[in-house]
């Protein structure tokens, strides 16, 4: 080997005469590329009267005596010049514009204010270590951000959180022992949240500003959010009861409908507007509303798809209050219960409701009110289909239910105490085995002249103390 394999260096050989001639060259590249500052990295031709032992990088394009050696090191030695070849990684301080410049393999690349490598560069740990998740980590009593003194400086300062995508997250949040506290900004939406947690996993939130009215609202205190346009709320099976409820997201939706119920009640005047709950694909548990709502015209509880055997709600549906409750798109199970039990509210079957087994399927309690405003299907047999007491009212007009399978019912109807059902022009289409009909205490039942046998079911009604049926 004739010379060192980083720095080229001469390597004196056994047995040569006049070794001084090889160790002083040695040296003579060791005083031009250690602790290396070049004059400047900006000349393409040699100056005319360089000094002793001065460095240059030369430039792109060199001619003259620099001729074919452009981003080599040109050194002035002994009246004429040496060059050397860089490699990856050297360093070198370039006096006339006080940066610092590193060989990438290609070119020498100047570095801001004499910093080895700032755009980019992968991790930055101030007195602490940086990782992949904490790309940038300081560890301090304080951190100051000031404005820009200097041009292009104009006397302003920018905190900039962008996010990818409205359903994630840009967000400033506190931790206590690394668990989170408290947390303010863009949280799973594009409205602007504040909230609040005593353990890091439940949240509360205690301020929403609404991104397209600058509405401001406060969910868990007693001032409520009036509404200016009907509103939908999102539920979905991988949601949490914490969340507002308003995008379609596992970080923004409901996770139950009873759970979304408490949290709007709490939160809206619905200022006679209507409020949806989309529902995504998944099975639920029934709602329970007993605190009628303020201001809200109707809730309705919508299936995403449409398709009713994508959403299936399991128990007793309850209404007890003056409210009126919707469903569509969705099947309804009971067993041992009710599949919708309404105690002086209203109860409406928007379109494409499938009635699963139950013990009754839809139960009129107490000067309760259902109307159908859309055809349904009863997909398996109850002790009722519908039970009526205290003055309540079923209304269906031009409508078609369908039964699929031959349920088998103890009364499809059974209907007391001065309670109304109403078939106006209505068909059935499929068969039933059971009673068709049980109407005692002053109640009514009207198909408007379409004959006993109008009922599903394989055997005749009974009509008792003052009961009708016409």
């Amino acid at each position: 080997m004739d010379d060192t394999p980083n720095l080229k260096l001469p390597i004196i050989a056994a047995a040569q005469a006049q070794k001084h001639v090889t160790h002083n060259e040695a040296l003579r590249a060791l005083d031009a590329i250690v602790q290396l500052a070049v004059e400047t990295a900006d000349l393409a031709s040699p100056p005319t009267a360089p000094a002793e032992g001065a460095r240059y990088i030369v430039a792109a394009g060199a001619v003259g005596a620099w001729s074919g050696m452009d981003g080599r090191i040109a050194a002035f030695q002994d009246g004429g010049w040496a060059f050397h070849v860089p490699c990856e990684g050297w360093v070198a301080w370039v006096t006339d514009t006080a940066l610092l410049h590193v060989f990438d393999g290609g070119a020498w690349v100047a570095q801001a204010k004499g910093l080895t490598s700032v755009n980019p560069i992968a991790l930055v740990g101030v007195a602490t270590v940086a990782d992949a998740t904490n790309k940038l980590a300081v560890k301090s009593n304080a951190v100051l951000f000031s404005h820009d003194d200097v041009t292009p400086g104009n006397g302003s300062i920018q905190a900039k959180l962008n996010k990818a995508t409205a359903t994630t997250t840009a967000s400033v949040l506190f931790q206590d022992g690394w668990s989170g506290r408290a947390e303010m900004g863009l949280t799973g939406d594009d409205d602007f949240h504040v909230k609040v947690s005593a353990d890091g996993g439940t949240w509360h939130e205690g301020v929403t500003i609404e991104r397209a009215t600058g509405r401001v609202s406060f969910p868990n205190s007693r001032y409520r959010e009036v509404l200016t346009a009907a509103r939908s709320y999102y539920v979905r099976p991988d949601g949490n009861d914490e969340n507002n409820g308003r995008t379609d997201s596992a970080a923004g939706a409901f996770l139950t409908l009873s759970g979304a119920y408490a949290k709007i009640a709490a939160a809206i005047d619905g200022a006679g507007y209507d409020v949806s709950l989309i529902v995504a694909p998944g099975s639920y548990a029934n709602i329970v509303a007993t605190t009628p709502p303020i201001g809200i015209r109707e809730l309705k509880i919508v299936g995403r798809t449409g398709v009713a055997a994508d959403v299936v709600i399991s128990g007793a549906n309850y209404i007890d209050g003056h409210m009126t409750l919707s469903f569509a798109a969705v099947t309804l199970s009971a067993v041992q219960t009710s599949a919708i039990s309404v105690k002086i509210g209203t109860v409406r079957l928007r379109g494409n409701v499938v009635f699963d087994a139950a013990n009754i399927h839809i139960w009129l309690r107490d000067r309760a009110i259902c109307y159908v405003d859309n055809d349904y299907t009863i997909a398996a047999g109850a002790a009722q289909h519908i039970r009526m007491d205290v003055q309540s009212f079923y209304y269906a007009a031009n409508r078609t239910v369908t039964l699929t399978g031959t349920p088998a019912f103890t009364q499809f109807i059974y209907a007391q105490q001065a309670a109304v059902a109403s078939f106006y022009l209505c068909a059935f289409s499929g068969a039933a085995t059971g009673v068709r009909y049980n109407i005692s205490k002053n109640a009514l039942v009207d198909t408007y002249g379409a004959g006993a046998s109008f009922l599903p079911g394989s055997t005749a009604g009974t009509v008792a103390t003052g009961g009708a049926y016409t």
